[in-house]
């Protein structure tokens, strides 16, 4: 399974999560990570994060909200074969440690959920868990 972290993700979060994947010898689903800065398309267009989301049958991680609301997104979506994955933040968790907790209270149930879930689809996760948004 693919994630590719949106260059709102802090990149250095990313590699964190690189780290621990590839130090987890006995995880039940084995999760490949990269980030787009690390890739070297720093400031792509979200089509572009799409486009290679896509070729890589990957998960783009974001909290970048143009994900979940432009409809024209579900086209491209389909297109390339691509998930979303939606981080919504409280205003008060908007930082660093917000991210970092949010998704490291939830990776599990991300892995888990998605790991059989048919390509193109949109997921929110928040304090309350994870949950598949309609298009």
């Amino acid at each position: 399974m693919f994630f590719l972290f949106d260059e709102n993700i802090p990149y250095k979060l990313a590699q964190g999560f690189i780290l621990i994947e590839e130090a987890d010898n006995s995880p039940q689903i084995k999760a490949q990570i990269d980030h787009i800065k690390l890739m070297g398309k720093e400031g792509a267009a979200d089509d572009e994060v799409i486009e290679i989301a896509g070729k890589k049958n990957g998960i783009i991680v974001t909290f970048d909200r143009d994900f979940k609301h432009i409809k024209s997104y579900y086209l491209l979506y389909k297109k390339h074969g691509a998930g979303v994955v939606l981080l919504k933040l409280q205003k008060k968790e908007s930082n660093y440690w917000g991210i970092v907790k949010i998704l490291t209270n939830n990776w599990e149930k991300i892995k888990t959920t998605l790991q059989h879930e048919k390509r193109p689809f949109v997921y929110q996760v928040d304090n309350m868990g994870i949950k598949r948004l309609e298009f």
